[in-house]
């Protein structure tokens, strides 16, 4: 974008270095209110399913999960954090690959997105691992096909319609206003559908 004149609003983006808008979600507040969810339903052990492309709004769901760890004197175990293919099939060829060496699995994982969480679901129950009853899962996003299945994943709804109406809003201040508006960043928050893919174990 170096040397660009025009009005540039970013959907989902941010770097420190940029000079124009960008409209994100609330990824680290969201990541944390849901890592939060899970230890007031009683989980200690709570671990994190990562993407392996590290987009900057997966870095943030990582900083979320991370500070609600700390803010509750949890530990980080590593051998909790599984890093998988970003594609539905990727995510379940992988977590197969993690199950097959027979680790001491947590009770709850949080994960980047809806997709990686029911790759992960799929090779669970392959496994005769039951969701909720041994493991629970919270994805982010809310993808439609999230809500159809079986459980039904409890996730981050994401409002992608109203982002685009606040970008769109900020384009036009900027066409109205000329250079006296200043450059923002513009988090939108998220809502929490609670569903069937956590048991409360306190």
């Amino acid at each position: 974008f170096r040397g660009y004149k025009g009005r540039i609003v970013i959907l989902d983006g941010w770097d420190e270095e940029m000079d124009f808008d960008g409209v994100l979600i609330n990824n680290t507040d969201a990541a944390c209110s849901a890592v939060e969810y899970l230890i007031n339903r009683g989980h200690r052990e709570i671990g994190y399913l990562r993407c392996d492309y590290r987009i900057k709004a997966f870095q943030y769901r990582e900083y979320g999960y991370c500070r609600a760890l700390e803010r509750h004197g949890l530990r980080k175990n590593p051998d909790n954090i599984v890093t998988l293919g970003t594609q539905l099939e990727t995510a379940y060829e992988s977590m197969k690959q993690y199950l097959g060496k027979n680790p001491k699995l947590p009770t709850a994982f949080f994960a980047d997105n809806d997709v990686i969480a029911l790759g992960v679901m799929k090779a669970l129950q392959e496994r005769k691992i039951s969701i909720p009853d041994e493991i629970s899962v919270i994805g982010f996003d809310d993808m439609e096909f999230s809500a159809v299945s079986v459980p039904a994943l409890t996730t981050i709804h994401v409002f992608k319609q109203e982002m685009g109406e606040v970008a769109v809003r900020r384009a036009l201040d900027h066409i109205q206003y000329q250079d006296n508006v200043s450059k923002m960043k513009i988090q939108v928050c998220t809502e929490f559908p609670e569903r069937e893919s956590v048991k409360d174990i306190s």
